[in-house]
């Protein structure tokens, strides 16, 4: 496995931005096959970070390395800072540069599959609510999401919390309720992609939320949500926090949920 830090410029958010791939390396002539068996390269997935982190965290705090080798799939990991990945309406076009600009860059930058049987996202917390942003706005791009304790409803009026959670609200959405009826109201969202699914199938959805999570209840009503759509879903409610130990347990059983073939 090759570990990748890099930096690329970013045409939709004006600057440099940090970049964290891992990538399968090729083995020795005679050696097992390198991927899950694409001529067009190895699978990937884009494994998206939360609010308090950074493209680093995934492979430092969890066993993502150690799967993604054994599975043989490229996992590339970009920085969003606290933009909920959306195009905030004051600041930088994040969303953009997460769904058109990144790809587009890897695509012409790296050898990894670009067909949708073998595109994959997931993310934790912000970065499950960006997975599943991907899942139901980008449907014919990617085949399976993964969604660890994601944030549900990201601009709900929020009693409790400090300050910056408020300041981050109103510059990504321009206050309360901001992102109703937009490309980020996941409900809204799911419910266009599913009466589209025959035109173009929506992603198959892992989700999980830990029972000592705040965010249980609102992944219990999305959950209920997808049953009712009829979309092809998991739904893993397990003892468990809003932390690291939570989401490094869920990364066996979702990459399982991704049927691809450990290499031998």
């Amino acid at each position: 496995m090759t570990v990748i830090n890099c930096n690329y410029f970013s045409y939709v958010l004006g600057m440099s931005m940090p970049l964290t791939i891992l990538m399968p390396q090729r083995p020795p002539i005679g050696g097992a096959k390198n991927g899950a068996g694409t001529q067009d390269g190895c699978p990937v997935l884009y494994l998206l970070h939360g609010l308090t982190e950074d493209e680093t965290y995934w492979s430092r705090l969890t066993g993502i390395e150690r799967l993604a080798s054994l599975y043989g799939i490229a996992v590339v990991m970009p920085r969003a800072d606290r933009s909920f990945y959306a195009n905030m309406k004051y600041g930088l076009h994040y969303w953009t540069c997460l769904s058109r600009e990144l790809p587009k860059f890897i695509g012409e930058t790296f050898r990894f599959a670009t067909d949708r049987k073998h595109t994959f996202a997931a993310g934790n917390s912000m970065g499950g609510f960006g997975a599943l942003k991907l899942a139901f706005n980008c449907p014919g791009r990617f085949s399976a999401i993964g969604a660890f304790s994601p944030v549900i409803q990201p601009d709900p009026p929020l009693s409790g919390t400090t300050d910056y959670i408020h300041t981050d609200r109103d510059f990504i959405y321009g206050g309360i309720g901001g992102s109703v009826g937009t490309i980020d109201d996941l409900m809204q969202i799911s419910n266009s992609a599913a009466a589209h699914r025959i035109e173009c199938p929506v992603p198959r959805i892992w989700q999980a939320c830990g029972t000592e999570d705040s965010l249980i209840e609102s992944n219990r009503m999305f959950a209920k949500h997808l049953d009712h759509l009829g979309l092809e879903h998991e739904f893993h409610v397990m003892p468990g926090a809003h932390d690291w130990s939570f989401w490094d347990s869920c990364l066996p059983s979702f990459f399982q949920f991704l049927n691809l073939e450990p290499l031998k």
